[in-house]
């Protein structure tokens, strides 16, 4: 029955806050007022969703946007994240975080940064400069809290605004003071002196801001309704601006939301637990709309001191318990791998002496197996290495004197083809065996002859000459084709 009045709540004050006309540049203004995204924005979809109506709000690290006394209900560490997504790529995000020194003292770090899409830079003339560009606004806060008195908490925000477009940059400083009063369980007041030392950017001036806000809790804090008002640049002429929200818890830790401001109307839920937030929101704005989502981690608790006396003692027992174990545990580990070492160690030196017991058999095959489990075991063995580079030297050698010979056999059988794989191979291995050298000039002349290119035969008996002058072959074979080049030439044949 109460989801159901609560629904029809909503949908009532959705007929006729949509019967408001949302103008955000009313009759006066302009398109708003210098850098005012650090006053009627808003730092989280919580807030978002109660059309960003949160001066009295508390209890979360994203509260200092509204009201630096907003970390006065902080009872854990807690991180929250923001991101929003405005129009034609412009998006919205925020970080922040807050500490409990103790019941009475809070501090907070947050970063605020808004970041427009990109735009063609172009020169005077409305040529392109071949690259785009947009502009960031980033604020830090510093916050610092405390609880006065038990229903009196105040606070301060200290920000830094830094301002970046393509090449232009600008910093400024400013400062913001609030409290926030709690009139009785169910109702709590707010005060937020925004800029109280106004934030200079340039020719940019942000102006001083009052904001009032007021939260109401009914039927059991399971309804809350939220009021701001904001008096922009009072000490010139400023505007004023509401915002207006209610929430609803319908079951267990799941909260509905509905809020209106000047500038949009905004719906949202959160589903928030002791040690989890996460909330989202949509704005229904004349130009788009506006989603909004957050997610906050709360950890650790502020404890009595008696309670903070015990966990001390108990945390000091727990980390000597926890140094002898670990003390035991390596030196438990170190016999382990000592009892390791020493096993591999023997297992090493028997595979060794069998591995150099093939090794002088000439079992090299043999020894290189065993060589290779012994360096899977223990790759930096030197021995096993040394021992594995000489049986790779031998069976290299080997292997290069059983490809002459196959080519020799070759040659002889007058197979030149078979006789210059072979040769390439060898030589691949070892580009300096001369006598394979040799045998494949000698292969290719013969070649050669057989297709009775006589020149191109000469130019290879000619190379084997020059690395062996005694070479007998060569040297008959090239004065037979130099007497056939001869009479060619006397007969006025072409050389072949």
């Amino acid at each position: 029955m109460r989801i159901l009045f609560f629904v029809s709540f909503l949908i009532m004050i959705s007929v006729n806050v949509f019967s408001f006309d949302f103008d955000y540049y009313p009759s006066g203004e302009s398109g708003g007022l210098p850098l005012e995204y650090i006053s009627v924005f808003t730092s989280d979809a919580h807030a978002g969703g109660l059309g960003n109506a949160f001066t009295a709000g508390k209890g979360s690290c994203s509260s200092v946007y509204w009201n630096p006394a907003g970390l006065s209900e902080i009872y854990f560490s807690e991180l929250g994240i923001t991101s929003i997504f405005l129009f034609a790529g412009t998006q919205y995000t925020s970080c922040s975080f807050a500490y409990p020194f103790n019941e009475k003292n809070k501090i907070g770090l947050s970063i605020f940064r808004l970041s427009s899409g990109f735009a063609e830079k172009t020169d005077s003339l409305g040529d392109t400069l071949g690259y785009n560009f947009n502009e960031t606004l980033t604020t830090f806060y510093l916050t610092g809290c405390s609880k006065i008195l038990k229903e009196l908490s105040c606070g301060l925000n200290f920000k830094i605004v830094y301002q970046s477009i393509d090449d232009y940059s600008a910093q400024g400083y400013g400062l913001d003071a609030g409290i926030i009063y709690d009139y009785t369980d169910q109702t709590t007041y707010g005060v937020n002196i925004q800029n109280l030392f106004p934030v200079q950017l340039g020719t940019d001036n942000s102006g001083t801001n009052l904001k009032l806000g007021l939260i109401h809790r009914f039927i059991q804090e399971k309804l809350l309704s939220s009021i701001d008002f904001t008096f922009q640049d009072i000490f010139r002429e400023g505007y004023f601006k509401w915002a207006f929200g209610v929430e609803y818890k319908i079951i267990y830790d799941l909260w509905l939301r509905v809020g209106a401001n000047t500038r949009e109307l905004t719906f949202g839920f959160g589903f928030n637990t002791k040690k989890f937030d996460l909330n989202y929101a949509v704005g229904v704005h004349p130009v788009d709309f506006i989603h909004k989502i957050s997610v906050n981690v709360r950890y650790g608790f502020l404890p009595t001191e008696e309670e903070k006396r015990i966990e001390i003692e108990r945390e000091k027992l727990a980390f000597e318990k926890k140094r002898i174990q670990e003390t035991i545990k390596i030196e438990k580990e170190k016999l382990k791998d000592e009892k390791k070492k020493l096993e591999l160690e023997n297992w090493i030196n028997t595979k060794l002496s069998i591995a150099q017991k093939y090794f002088s058999e000439n079992r090299y095959k043999d020894a290189e197996a065993i060589l290779n489990k012994i360096l899977e075991k223990d790759p930096s063995n030197i021995p096993a290495k040394d021992l594995k580079s000489e049986i790779n030297q031998r069976m290299r050698k080997e292997y290069i004197s059983a490809k002459y010979l196959e080519a020799l056999n070759f040659y002889k059988k007058q197979d030149y083809v078979n006789v210059i794989q072979n040769t390439e191979t060898i030589l691949k291995l070892d580009p300096e065996f001369k006598k394979a050298l040799i045998l494949e000039y000698l292969a290719h002349a013969q070649i050669f002859i057989q297709d009775k290119k006589f020149k191109e035969a000469k130019g290879e008996l000619i190379e084997v000459i020059k690395l062996d002058p005694t070479n007998e072959e060569a040297t008959i074979l090239l004065k037979r084709i130099q007497t056939i080049l001869d009479i060619f030439e006397e007969r006025g044949l072409p050389k072949q």
